[in-house]
């Protein structure tokens, strides 16, 4: 059965009912909107949020399968969000992924000492390569 062109172009219309369900926690505007309309189009729902407050108030509404996180947001650091993620039971295992313009050292370490799962990606970033890490995260 065909749809109609209208909803072949709609980003919500493309997504399934059982899409994973991604947090994007990014606060710059242009890279939450494009980060979110991309994975739209790759058939995952997403969440977003602008700062930590908003990230934690997220995740007390929305349970997400896998976490995208700016390192530096209002409010506190993506580590800030990570950290109640693992110490969630219903998140303990999502995945992360961060995405920053930081290049520092001491953060990928400390994102690596958050366990399995965890991706770092400084900006710009490649998003096939992003996707690809994310859909490989979430198999």
């Amino acid at each position: 059965m065909n749809q109609p062109a209208a909803q072949l172009d709609d980003p919500a219309a493309t997504a399934t009912a059982d899409a994973s369900r991604i947090l994007v926690v990014e606060d710059d505007p242009s890279i939450g909107e494009s980060l979110r309309i991309r994975l739209t189009l790759s058939g995952y729902d997403v969440v977003q949020a602008r700062s930590v407050l908003e990230a934690h108030e997220r995740l007390e509404s929305d349970a997400p399968q896998l976490v995208l996180l700016d390192v530096s947001l209002p409010g506190g650091t993506g580590f800030d969000v990570a950290e109640t993620l693992r110490a969630r039971p219903e998140t303990r295992t999502a995945p992360i992924v961060f995405l920053t313009a930081s290049q520092r050292p001491d953060h990928r370490a400390r994102a690596e000492r958050l366990g399995d799962g965890v991706r770092y990606f400084t900006k710009p970033f490649v998003t096939r390569e992003l996707l690809a890490s994310i859909e490989g995260l979430l198999l």
